[in-house]
């Protein structure tokens, strides 16, 4: 299937091999232009209401969220200096081989409550941040790096912390191509919703280790109220082409090109799994594009949009580590280690209905085609407070999977 392609012109739119894992992400994220660092509180509340300017129609939802649909040419993605004049190219030219729909995986696919906006727009969620925290609420409070030992200890353990804790799982032994899972969707519970966040989500990365030139693309769910306002959870996408110092969530940024006009990035999801209750999913795969090099995102079956091979420097080639899994930020209320959930809030041991899990884990090849990874690595900052545990039986529709998460603050977990 060729993909189809439409172009801008008219418009004023605007590894090494030590390179084991690393981590510098989600939520260390939070600057949210594409060239500088916003300054002033307010910067998001002008760009929406410069994208409101080409609003076709406004979609209030049954989940308390608006939804601005824009005219596609007009979407911030185009501002971005790389992208003027850019060819939105409006689907994939193909999937990656063995690729398969996620409804013939999983009859409880969760979806947004979102009626689509109509063609030749597409849909950007008015955010509503907590205060003068605002989107870099999180972000403020630090980033974090992990290099992971080689298995032959050759490189020793570093990390530096603040306040971001993990419980993944990754590859770091190749070129990747792309990545699939599908993810059981929760609502944790977070002790700060000012400071706080907690997310499952897939990594792309590529870059040097301690330089400015990490790239990543990612996406997953998250609850993040210092962002969207409440305590729902919700469907993000992050990039960063310069470990962090710029780059940003959805569409509050020059960068992402969106192209569905039935997905809306950061709209609310429900409903969510409940405790030995229904189990819902949320099937993800990114992958590159093997005729435009582009990043393509897709949930659920729908081809949301992509992030294209222009705004990257390692990533315009390929990724070199894929992490699945959890992340929350602890703020550290009161002295004591946080309370906020990771996953379903139980932990991996408790198994399906009760912990949260990851399946049907792939990468993609360089031959474009999807593969079961060999092994996974897991990484764990606080396993006291949040722990992972792999499965083994590859003879079930899980595929390769994991069980992850906790409770934060016990006993064990001071």
């Amino acid at each position: 299937m060729g993909g189809k392609f439409f172009n801008l012109s008219g418009y004023d739119v605007g590894r090494t091999a030590l390179f084991v894992v690393m981590i510098f992400h989600a939520l260390s994220h939070g600057v949210v232009d594409a060239r500088t660092p916003l300054k002033k509180d307010n910067d998001q509340e002008k760009r929406q209401n410069r994208a409101h300017k080409f609003t076709v129609k406004t979609i209030e939802t049954a989940d308390g969220d608006t939804i601005d649909c824009v005219d596609i040419y007009r979407q911030p993605a185009f501002d971005h200096p790389s992208l003027r004049n850019h060819t939105i190219q409006m689907q994939p030219s193909t999937y990656p081989t063995g690729f398969k729909s996620a409804s013939s995986r999983h009859p409880k696919l969760l979806l947004q409550r979102f009626k689509s906006c109509p063609e030749g727009t597409v849909p950007i969620l008015r955010t509503k941040p907590l205060g003068a925290a605002g989107t870099n609420a999180v972000a403020r409070k630090g980033r974090r790096l992990y290099q992971v030992n080689t298995p032959d200890d050759s490189i020793n353990e570093e990390r530096v912390h603040h306040g971001h804790e993990h419980a993944i799982v990754y590859l770091d032994d190749g070129k990747f191509y792309g990545a699939q899972a599908d993810l059981n969707v929760w609502n944790p519970v977070l002790e700060d919703a000012k400071h706080e966040m907690s997310l499952g989500q897939i990594w792309l990365l590529s870059g040097q280790m301690r330089t400015s030139d990490l790239n990543s693309v990612e996406a997953g769910w998250t609850v993040l109220p210092s962002t969207f306002g409440d305590n729902q959870t919700r469907l993000f996408t992050f990039w960063t082409n310069d470990s962090y110092n710029t780059g940003c969530y959805n569409l509050l940024c020059p960068g992402f090109v969106q192209t569905s006009t039935e997905v809306s990035l950061g709209g609310a999801l429900g409903p969510v799994s409940t405790y030995e209750g229904d189990q819902y999913i949320m099937s993800l795969i990114i992958f590159k594009d093997p005729q435009s090099g582009n990043w393509w995102l897709t949930f659920q079956d729908r081809s949301v949009g992509y992030w294209p091979s222009s705004l990257f420097k390692g990533l315009a080639d390929s990724a070199t580590v894929i992490e699945w899994g959890g992340e929350i930020f602890n703020d550290n209320p009161n002295g004591m280690h946080t309370a906020t959930q990771m996953g379903s809030g139980h932990f991996s041991g408790e198994g399906f209905k009760k912990a949260s899990f990851f399946s049907n884990l792939q990468y993609v090849d360089g031959s474009d085609v999807l593969q079961h990874p060999h092994a996974l690595n897991p990484f764990l900052k606080a396993p006291k407070c949040y722990n992972i545990d792999i499965g083994k039986n590859k003879g079930t529709n899980m595929g390769s999977y994991f069980y992850y998460g906790g409770p934060g603050r016990s006993p064990d977990c001071p």
